[in-house]
């Protein structure tokens, strides 16, 4: 990291470049109770986007060996926090750090189309993995006359994820965005054919899960019996 970049105190956090509510009160020349003042404001007016764009830090001070707080604040925190910075030195602080923070993502970036796609690997392969592991718990649950997407998987002779990815194909149900539930599209919402359920596991945490009613695993019958010859072509 070039001296410029160490100078602002940009570092790396979690996959993003951030910047110290401690950094931006000296460079500012402005107090940090003031700087930490400005950004719980905006916490507290959007909550929900103040908290992913600043992240409430303990620093240990050398000094005196007593523990602080300040904020790790992102591009976009940074951007809305120093709007209301005025005055000619400030509009060129303000400038050396957006060049700041480009520097830093353009070096986070995959530099090529072999990192940008092992990236990519990487990321499918742990979203096969968090469905699989779904799939191994699908078959731990009490519930009566419902009946788990493994369950109706081995009468198929499939797999619980194959299955689950055929009824996706088919539109029949979906993830949300950030999801590992899966969900009826509104077609079949109201034919009685699977209900939500939290499921307990044998070690105790509970998973939610769509579940089948028998209505609903003669429906997979039937559409299996149609669409899977032409869908494993």
């Amino acid at each position: 990291m070039d001296n410029r970049l160490i100078s602002l105190g940009l570092t790396v956090r979690d996959g993003k470049a951030v910047v110290s509510s401690r950094d931006i009160a000296r460079v500012f020349e402005k107090e940090h109770k003031h700087v930490m003042r400005d950004v719980r404001g905006i916490i507290e007016n959007d909550p929900s986007w103040g908290q992913s764009n600043f992240g409430h830090t303990p620093y240990l001070e050398p000094q005196n060996g007593q523990t602080y707080y300040e904020y790790a604040i992102t591009r976009d925190g940074f951007t809305l926090l120093v709007m209301g910075y005025t005055g000619e030195k400030a509009m060129q602080f303000k400038k050396a750090y957006i060049a700041a923070f480009n520097e830093m993502e353009r070096r986070l970036a995959p530099r090529n189309y072999k990192e940008a796609l092992l990236a990519l690997i990487a990321a499918e392969e742990v979203r096969e993995a968090l469905e699989l592991t779904a799939a191994k718990y699908e078959g731990q649950t009490d519930t009566v006359e419902l009946y788990k997407i493994g369950e109706i998987a081995e009468e198929l002779g499939t797999t619980a994820v194959t299955l689950n990815r055929f009824l996706c194909d088919c539109r029949v149900q979906y993830k949300p965005n950030g999801s590992q539930t899966w969900r009826l599209y509104a077609d079949y919402i109201g034919r009685n054919l699977a209900l939500p359920r939290l499921v307990k596991l044998d070690n105790g945490y509970e998973l939610p899960m769509l579940l089948w009613t028998a209505k609903g695993r003669d429906f997979i019958f039937d559409l299996a019996e149609r669409e899977m010859p032409r869908w494993y072509a």
